[in-house]
């Protein structure tokens, strides 16, 4: 599942963006889960303003659920948020962390997260580049 995930965010990346730059190789990075539980979340590049039919901006996202240690693998070719970023929102039914981070062949973006048993809270991050 996490396979098709990447692959369908990656063709939909495939159109070309006017004020963005798309890739001609795309880029493919790890996102990794050291939390001590599973964490949901999803990537999302700049936003694509080609969509001449209906006039909108278009941003694609790319869906992740992992679970204690797991990994998932993400390609894009863009369009690219300014400085080769794209933006990682980590969730549970609302958004809890945000940022934007750098990607580059071969780049791991790392979830951590601990429990905080005495006041019955998680804290959630991502080590964002």
């Amino acid at each position: 599942m996490k396979f098709f995930l990447s692959l369908l965010f990656l063709s939909l990346l495939c159109m070309p963006a006017a004020a963005q730059e798309i890739l001609e190789q795309p880029i493919c990075f790890t996102i990794i889960n050291k939390a001590p539980y599973g964490v949901l979340g999803d990537v999302k590049t700049a936003q694509d303003h080609t969509d001449a039919g209906r006039g909108e901006a278009v941003t694609y996202t790319a869906t992740f659920k992992l679970k204690e240690g797991e990994t998932n693998d993400v390609c894009t070719t863009g369009p690219l948020l300014e400085g080769n970023r794209v933006r990682i929102t980590l969730r549970t039914l609302v958004p809890i962390f945000e940022c934007k981070t750098m990607i580059y062949q071969g780049a791991q973006i790392v979830i951590r997260g601990r429990y905080n048993k005495a006041e019955y809270k998680t804290e959630t991050w991502a080590e964002c580049l």
